[in-house]
């Protein structure tokens, strides 16, 4: 499987996890530039979600962490969802609804055939 195929998966599963969790999804894969893609756009409560997601496929024992794919989340890849958001909002014309920067992480175990996935919402608290 290639990598945008694993990305693909992770981004279903993340979809998936998200209408579970009563988000609406507006819009996948948005690309703004050169800088910035965002992989899931979505909206709750009146607040504009933009979801950063990271897949990592393993086989066999995981261990007790299953939270390291979010350190995958690099300090520029941040600066770049920040502009991506800022950009996207005011392409949208969004700008009366809050905005959110989160996170969904998947682990696929090839082997086993199992999957989890974890929300981390508001990854920006307490960066600025």
């Amino acid at each position: 499987m290639d990598t945008k195929n694993k990305g693909s998966l992770g981004e279903r599963l993340a979809a998936k996890l998200l209408i579970s969790k009563g988000f609406e999804i507006i819009d996948q894969n948005v690309r703004l530039g050169k800088l910035s893609e965002l992989d899931i756009v979505a909206t709750k409560d009146r607040v504009i979600h933009i979801i950063e997601v990271k897949t990592v496929y393993k086989c066999g024992k995981l261990g007790d962490n299953l939270d390291f794919p979010i350190y995958n989340i690099t300090p520029r890849k941040v600066s770049h969802l920040k502009l991506g958001a800022q950009l996207y909002v005011q392409k949208q014309k969004y700008t009366d609804m809050d905005i959110t920067i989160d996170a969904i992480t998947c682990i696929v175990d090839n082997c086993c055939k199992k999957s989890w996935i974890k929300f981390y919402p508001n990854i920006l608290e307490g960066l600025d």
